[in-house]
């Protein structure tokens, strides 16, 4: 099951292997382009994939491996999804100095600074064509 996701990184764990009497460690599988490959290896019974894609589904096997180098059947696949991508831009003020280039939310859109000003307090600025450009369209 998962600890926990973030937008690129998936926290597997696992329980022990039912034989787990000289169990070395666990090789841990995700599916690629439709084949299980091994991503890596743990002595516990977890382990961390990172480096994923935001919003993505991705599924994984679990196998475990004795001190003779046998490798149990693989387990059940599990399938999650890492975290959406968070909006991070700030919401819009009409009081507020921006940049050229500052991007800011209004309304669910993000725009984006086209000029650098000083508001005045003008809830309608942030139509002004000369100072935000709405992108994302």
């Amino acid at each position: 099951h998962s600890m926990g996701t973030t937008t690129n990184s998936i926290d597997l764990m696992w329980s022990p292997s039912e034989d787990n009497i000289d169990v070395n460690h666990y090789i841990v599988y995700r599916e690629v382009g439709g084949v299980m490959k091994e991503i890596g290896t743990a002595n516990t019974t977890s382990f961390m994939d990172k480096d994923l894609q935001a919003n993505t589904i991705y599924k994984y096997v679990v196998s475990a491996v004795d001190t003779a180098g046998n490798e149990s059947m693989k387990s059940d696949a599990l399938t999650i999804a890492t975290k959406g991508q968070e909006n991070t831009y700030e919401q819009w003020d009409a009081y507020k100095a921006y940049k050229k280039g500052d991007k800011v939310v209004h309304e669910g859109k993000v725009y984006e600074a086209v000029q650098s000003y000083q508001g005045n307090g003008d809830p309608n600025w942030i139509f002004a064509l000369s100072l935000w450009n709405e992108v994302n369209k």
